[in-house]
């Protein structure tokens, strides 16, 4: 097994880790942080998308009403 197999076991202190792993362990800590910044993303876009579908249900909603208040005056 290699120093890095390892050393992905965080079996060693942070002086026993090599330039490479630390390298690569930061690169996918900063990927994971991106996907979650992501997936936030697309939680609030789905958010908004419901409530635009929402607010525009209600705007032909309305319209409906008022031309139906209107023929009957």
């Amino acid at each position: 097994m290699t120093y890095e197999d390892l050393a992905l076991m965080n079996n060693f202190s942070d002086d026993e880790k090599t330039k490479e792993f630390v390298s690569r362990d930061f690169k996918q800590r900063k990927l994971k942080r991106a996907l979650n910044k992501i997936r936030k993303a697309e939680d609030y876009v789905r958010d908004l998308k419901s409530i635009s579908a929402d607010g525009f249900t209600q705007i032909v909603e309305t319209v409906s009403q008022i031309d139906e208040n209107f023929k009957k005056i």
